[in-house]
């Protein structure tokens, strides 16, 4: 893109792990390199996200010169914003880099799922912006709305099971390109509960009626009440026939998951809701695969 201010807006989803790649490009379309001297003090960058465009105050903030654990935003369920510089929470995994792959221009930006979780739902703003070093000449070279949705406005896909019925699901999981995208380096788990709202296993999170991960086949969890994402592995009803495969079959992004009938019984009947995420294990990225309804329709005598 140009060295004009450029409008591009964004949406992610709230609680998955936010990357960004572009890269900054002059008049004649050729990219500017943003570490000349290879000192890495030529630029720096920094982009903030805000409820509106009129507010000092903000609500996330991303910096160049902490990466890796440049990724800021609010704390837990504090919904009030922090000013710049004050009150950041972090720091967290993800931050810019410039020139990434030592190419002219090139830039990447990550904000880690412990950022994103807080974020509040809706139209919000941001502005990206270059400051030079030396001269200390500032420029904002991209700017637009940050739209942050609830998990099930643009994953949703509904499951409809009978629970005398041992649960079997397999799907592909591709990139923007339609091709399967690799799992490889991931843990998934599935968390079915009544709740759209849930944290991955070991941090906070509502109330569980079942969770699958990768231990087949002895990978599920189940208590005849919902446990905690958080909760103590003790808690938990033993382990169970069925859990999750990814890579299944040898094939990329190919996924199954099997959860036997006995913890299907210990889910509540009628609408219940799924969500399908898988871990980085090194960088801590989440994306998540699927989510939606869970209607589930017990088993009746016959």
């Amino acid at each position: 893109m140009s060295v004009d201010l450029s409008s591009y807006n964004m949406t992610l989803i709230k609680g998955d792990t936010f990357s960004f790649h572009f890269i900054h490009k002059n008049a004649n379309n050729i990219g500017i390199n943003l570490d000349p001297l290879g000192d890495g003090v030529e630029y720096t960058a920094s982009m903030q996200i805000r409820r509106s465009k009129y507010t000092d105050k903000l609500i996330g903030e991303v910096t160049e010169a902490n990466y890796p654990t440049g990724s800021f935003g609010l704390s837990g369920g504090n919904s009030v914003d922090f000013s710049p510089g004050y009150g950041k929470v972090g720091s967290h995994a993800g931050g810019i880099i410039l020139n990434q792959g030592n190419t002219a221009g090139a830039i990447t930006v990550i904000i880690d799922s412990d950022v994103t979780k807080f974020l509040p739902i809706g139209r919000n703003v941001y502005d990206f912006q270059l400051t030079n070093t030396i001269n200390g000449d500032r420029s904002t070279i991209l700017s637009g709305d940050f739209n942050v949705i609830d998990r099930g406005s643009e994953l949703d896909s509904s499951i409809v099971h009978y629970g005398g019925d041992r649960f079997k699901l397999e799907f592909e999981y591709k990139n923007s390109s339609g091709i399967n995208a690799s799992l490889a380096g991931y843990s998934a788990e599935m968390h079915i509960m009544k709740s759209p709202n849930f944290g991955v296993s070991g941090g906070s999170g509502p109330s569980i009626h079942c969770r699958a991960f990768e231990g087949y086949p002895l990978g599920v969890d189940g208590r005849t009440y919902g446990f905690y994402a958080g909760s103590a592995v003790g808690s938990f009803v033993g382990t169970t026939s069925g859990g999750i495969k990814t890579e299944y079959g040898g094939t990329a992004g190919n996924v199954y998951i099997e959860i036997a009938p006995s913890e299907i019984a210990k889910i509540p009947s009628g609408r219940n809701y799924y969500a399908i995420r898988v871990l980085e294990q090194t960088t801590g990225e989440v994306i998540t695969l699927r989510e939606g309804n869970f209607d589930l329709s017990k088993d009746v005598t016959r």
